[in-house]
């Protein structure tokens, strides 16, 4: 039985394929990175400088790969999908074998018709069996594609009138950024008919390597600590990475021109002398501008200056507080 027909359920299908592969990708990628964590010597030394490098581009390239627009016009035209019918195929085709056996001369003399006959009965029940197996997986299915059915109809039905809800719905069915929850980090939102605010909670310790791994001249591995500069940059680049791709997410899947993203982390507060959560990075992000960016070729941080953006960052000491960007405040 071929299920979820039609372009719109094709696609969705596609779809969330494609986020389940960039999310097991996600996942091996930061698995190996723990794994060298965890080793104190690495036997295979390509293959750790191969898996290291692979992190370190991946992590600054989260904004690379986004969801297609999904059409929710398409979504309201799809009609259900049809409920399978029990079918004997396999039944059939094992009755027709037994029928058309007739025991030969050397079945008769060697007296093995009745054991040929009896192993083709019990094919016949064998091919009961499967074609019952078969519905069970297609009715199965079948549910399943009737229930996302509803679902996208229902959600659909809600962003075309413009509902908060039905806005938070299409992004907890397809779940788009989970890949950054992969990576460690993880992120709530809020949504309006206007605009979507996502807080992101980002943890550098965890995501950002400290060291460098490279091959000596006698081919042995060489494991140093990464300079400090380093480190800085590229956790700026995975946190302006992580908004640019919230925002490709959200405007894939929901008719909204202004995402505002607050990421932030555990910082120092010295005026408690204690570490606590503050915002790093308050970006407002339009739709128009983000449509004319070249994403395989910018600097993560650096296109935060086409946005409102609020953001301190030295290569010394790293991120500083800053105030949170409200999207109520923007549109005022």
């Amino acid at each position: 039985m071929t299920t979820f027909k039609g372009a719109i359920r094709s696609y969705t299908a596609a779809v969330r394929k494609a986020e389940r592969e960039q999310q097991k990708r996600a996942r091996e990628i930061a698995k190996q990175y723990k794994i060298q964590q965890q080793q104190r010597e690495i036997a295979d030394v390509s293959t750790a400088i191969r898996d290291y490098e692979n992190y370190i581009l991946f992590i600054k390239s989260i904004h690379k790969n986004a969801s297609e627009k999904l059409d929710w016009y398409m979504v309201r035209q799809e009609p259900a999908p049809v409920k399978p019918l029990m079918t004997k195929d396999h039944e059939i085709a094992a009755s027709q074998d037994l029928q058309r056996y007739k025991p030969s001369f050397f079945d008769k003399l060697f007296g093995t018709a009745i054991k040929k006959t009896k192993a083709l009965e019990s094919a016949v029940a064998a091919a009961k069996k499967k074609d019952a197996e078969l519905f069970a997986e297609n009715l199965k299915q079948y549910e399943t594609d009737l229930t996302d059915w509803h679902a996208l109809q229902r959600i659909s039905n809600g962003i075309s009138n413009r509902e908060s809800s039905a806005f938070r719905e299409a992004l907890q069915f397809f779940k788009p950024f989970d890949e950054m929850d992969e990576l460690g980090s993880r992120l709530t939102f809020s949504v309006t008919p206007d605009n979507i605010v996502v807080d992101l909670h980002v943890n550098g310790i965890n995501i950002i390597p400290n060291y460098v791994l490279s091959q000596t001249a006698r081919g042995k591995l060489s494991k140093k600590n990464m300079p400090i500069g380093k480190f800085n940059e590229l956790y700026q680049d995975y946190v302006c990475s992580c908004a640019l791709r919230i925002a490709r997410e959200a405007f894939a899947y929901l008719p909204l021109n202004l995402v505002v993203v607050n990421a932030s982390t555990q910082l120092l507060n010295t005026s408690t002398g204690r570490e606590e959560e503050q915002t790093i990075l308050a970006t407002a992000i339009n739709r128009d501008t983000l449509n004319k960016l070249r994403f395989e070729m910018l600097d993560p941080s650096d296109s935060m200056t086409n946005f409102i953006t609020n953001m301190k960052f030295s290569k010394t000491n790293g991120f500083s507080p800053v105030s949170r960007i409200e999207a109520s405040t923007l549109l005022q």
